[in-house]
């Protein structure tokens, strides 16, 4: 059961402080709470264990205050000033509930548990961050297991926290602006300021968490293992365990500065200009109090960083080629010291003292980036009467926009160890491995390599120039049409994809050489300086090998932010809009664009990953039509009035073209070690695409059929939810390619979407002309049209056989949108 309150509070007064001056105050308070489990909510992890009740109170008030002053009816000022704010929280609904069943005081044995029962129960706390005192996480999987084996109980769901909580998080912005009016014969000057303050204070992600988190997964390699991940827990045999010293709060700041001057020239009473410039000055955001870090690669020292632990095999290899899980160790390669086999790919916990870490430059109170100079944004504009009787006008005009390089969140700690722009270097969050409950206390804890960011410190702020020009007409009878070419182009897009540390293609493995098998496919050769010493099938972890070790997430290692990703807007736009009328106004809208956008890589011509994105084609009809009085014809009195007149009828009508698709490629099972891109696995270096030789669809008329409708049987088919997607003319790319193949990124349009919504109300009134009882019928989805999603256009090929394994291939599943629903609704206005 969930419950949403709301309350929305709005106050207003007007007040002419002179013939010259008045000013206006508003002010504004608001509350939205969800009181209940609900998915994504902040709160428990657990919730199916019903752990507790979880409130997200979420308060916020604006205000704001004007002045405007008259010097003479050519010289205007205002002055505003205003705010605001939101505070949202996540809590237990019941806190004498939530304590006595989710903190550490009360963390007891059942009374079943024989000379246990009612004992408290001592989960271990490595740190003293742990404030609420809250139980620690649980799960039942685990953290990279040794060997595998049963690594989750169906039906069993995780117990504990959101990462998050306990979640408190502000968020204020402050905004004061003076603009100067001076109207001077047939010029009209405009100057002015702006200034702008955001602060956010908000809970990030953890990793651990503060209170812990056990996992009690089924790893083959735990010498205290029991088989089982319920028994594990039930007797305290622990295969990981890690916790996070301290809960990060990220504390957002930034200011902006702006101020303008523009002048409206009337040069005749048919053509007007509009010219002037913007200036801005937009500083980073910083965090306040946190000491933050970013690499620098010319303070990276290897010798004054940690020593990574390599897998390691004891033994000579068997015939088998893979290590005995008796023989496996993980070895530091500079000292020959042995550990547990789990404990490889994290430090050497004596082979460095403070930090693991080398080349990370610190930068106190959060400051980090450089403001940039003042950017210059020119403004240009004009209209122009092209009869002199105003009923058609051309209109253009140019400017140029500029944004934050970083977000509010850009500097946030996320996830903990994984974070971009970490609290640095008091965050810990080590793992410790092979463990019981009475052992935990004294162990070791294992750090593990992390991702960090780096780049310039004079980021060149994101920047868009925009243009349109356009022709507007009165055809009459209040119809009024408008064509215009919009367009913008975005430079400076700032991105986190050039990698400081990355691997290159085939640096592990050479798409040459190998075996091919009888479709074609080869494995290519390994690199033997990458083979894994425990299973020569295989090879090493790469992050281990990396010029840089101790940098990595599996994805990305030290990612740079770069200032090169760009977009490209055009559109064609027109309106055709009903402006007057007694029963029936309209406006409607049709676009036509192509939006281009370029994310590079830096292993990629950028010409080859450029996106197309958005539906080609959309209108949209809004319609409002006054039912006329029937009362005229069968006569007027209160029961014919109250009944028959004064209906109206509001219509939005809206249809899209389909959304751009096209054919991925993934690789089901059966891949070589290392392909495609020779980097096993580290993935966003080379994105796969499909090879193509042949027609994207099958020959008209086409139905399914065992040669091509990947299990698409007649029996099912339906043409309206089948895309007739001829899967041989798709396969997986050459390894030659690096995976790359030669697919384009489009290849046909998805289906459009057509919806009707219709409202019908009327409204009585009352004795007194403020009072109002507003009866009304809402309908969305009118004609219930069902409108189909898109085809799924996953290929996903056995490598060893060149079959799709996707048996939904060119199917479509689901809908978009609803269907159809209705809402009667009755409203006292006064």
């Amino acid at each position: 059961m969930q419950s949403v309150p709301q309350v929305n509070r709005t106050l207003r007064v007007d007040y002419n402080i002179s013939q010259k001056t008045t000013m206006y105050v508003r002010l504004i308070q608001n509350l939205y709470n969800t009181i209940g489990g609900a998915t994504g909510q902040i709160g428990q992890s657990g919730a199916a264990w019903g752990q507790f009740t979880n409130t997200n109170p979420q308060n916020g008030r604006g205000d704001v205050v004007n002045i405007i002053h008259t010097f003479s009816p050519t010289f205007i000022t205002d002055f505003t000033v205003g705010g605001n704010f939101l505070h949202q929280q996540n809590q237990p609904a019941d806190a004498t509930a939530f304590a006595a069943a989710n903190q550490l005081s009360a963390f007891k044995y059942p009374t079943t548990a024989g000379s246990l029962s009612g004992q408290l129960v001592n989960p271990t706390q490595i740190f003293g961050g742990n404030y609420l005192q809250l139980i620690p996480n649980v799960s039942f999987g685990t953290t990279t297991p040794q060997t595998g084996g049963q690594g989750y109980v169906s039906g069993t769901p995780s117990f504990g926290f959101d990462n998050r909580w306990p979640f408190d998080g502000t968020e204020l912005t402050d905004n004061y602006s003076n603009n100067w009016t001076n109207i001077r014969g047939k010029h009209t000057l405009k100057f002015g300021f702006n200034m702008e303050h955001g602060a956010r204070n908000v809970s990030v992600y953890e990793n651990n968490d503060i209170n812990g988190t056990y996992y009690f997964g089924n790893d083959q390699g735990n010498p205290n293992n029991t088989n089982y991940p319920l028994s594990n827990m039930l007797l305290g045999q622990v295969q990981s365990f890690g916790q996070d010293n301290v809960k990060q709060i990220n504390h957002a700041r930034y200011y902006q500065y702006e101020w303008y001057v523009q002048d409206t020239f009337k040069i005749s009473r048919r053509v007007t200009v509009d010219y002037g410039m913007r200036f801005q000055v937009i500083p980073q955001i910083y965090s306040a109090g946190a000491t933050l870090g970013l690499f620098n690669p010319s303070l990276y020292n290897r010798a004054k960083s940690g020593t990574l632990l390599l897998p390691h095999c004891t033994v000579a290899l068997p015939a088998s080629g893979t290590c005995p899980n008796a023989d496996l160790n993980s070895i530091n390669p500079q000292t020959g010291a042995l550990y547990p086999y789990v404990d490889n790919g994290k430090f050497d916990p004596l082979s460095w003292t403070g930090s693991p870490f080398s080349g990370i430059q610190t930068y106190p109170n959060g400051k980090i980036f450089n403001a940039q100079h003042p950017q210059y944004g020119p403004r240009i504009g004009f209209a122009w009467d092209v009869f002199g009787d105003g009923k058609m006008s051309v209109r253009g005009g140019f400017g140029i926009f500029y944004n934050r390089a970083y977000s509010v969140d850009t500097i946030a700690a996320s996830n903990g160890t994984n974070g971009p722009i970490k609290v640095f270097p008091n965050f810990q969050s080590p793992l410790y491995f092979n463990q019981t409950f009475a052992s935990l206390a004294g162990a070791q804890g294992f750090v593990s390599p992390q991702t960090f960011l780096g780049g310039s410190l004079n980021m060149p702020d994101p920047t868009t120039n925009s243009w349109s020009l356009g022709v507007q007409r009165d055809l009459g009878k209040g119809l009024v049409l408008e064509v215009s070419y919009v367009g913008n182009n975005t430079h400076h897009a700032n991105a986190t994809n050039f990698n400081q540390n990355g691997v290159y293609p085939d640096t592990v493995w050479s798409p040459t050489g190998g075996t091919c098998n009888s479709v074609g496919n080869c494995t290519g050769s390994l690199n033997p300086a990458y083979v894994n010493p425990v299973q020569t099938t295989a090879v090493l972890p790469i992050n281990l090998l990396r010029s840089l070790p101790g940098y990595y997430n599996g994805i990305a290692d030290i990612s740079t932010f770069t200032a090169n990703g760009s977009s490209t807007y055009n559109s064609m736009q027109e309106q055709l809009n009903k402006r007057f009328g007694k029963s029936v106004k309209f406006s409607s809208n049709w676009t036509w664009q192509k939006t281009t956008t370029i994310n590079p890589n830096q292993y990629q011509n950028q010409e080859l990953i450029k996106t197309v994105a958005g539906r080609k084609q959309s209108v949209n009809i809004q319609v409002n039509y006054s039912v006329p009085t029937i009362t005229k014809l069968i006569g007027k009195n209160f029961l014919t009035e109250a009944i028959f007149d004064g209906w109206k009828i509001d219509g939005v009508l809206s249809y899209f073209s389909g959304n751009p698709d096209g054919v991925s490629c993934s690789v089901a099972s059966g891949a070589p070690p290392g392909a495609f891109n020779g980097q096993d696995g580290v993935g966003g270096a080379i994105g796969m695409r499909c090879a193509q030789s042949g027609n994207v669809f099958l020959p008209a008329g086409t139905g399914p059929s065992a040669a091509n409708d990947n299990n698409v049987t007649s029996s099912t088919f339906d043409k309206n939810l089948w895309y007739p997607i001829n899967a041989s003319s798709f396969s997986l790319p050459a390894l030659s390619t690096n995976g790359f193949g030669n697919a384009p990124q489009v290849l046909f349009w998805g289906p459009g979407y057509e919806n009707e919504d219709v409202s019908v109300y009327k409204a009585f009134k009352l004795k007194k002309e403020s009072q109002q009882l507003i009866l009304r019928a809402d309908i969305t989805n009118v004609r219930n049209h069902f409108n189909p999603g898109d085809p799924n256009t996953s290929f996903s090929l056995a490598y060893a056989t060149n079959v799709n394994t996707n048996t939904s291939f060119g199917q479509i599943t689901g809908p978009t949108g609803s269907a159809r629903t209705m809402a009667l609704s009755l409203r006292l206005k006064f």
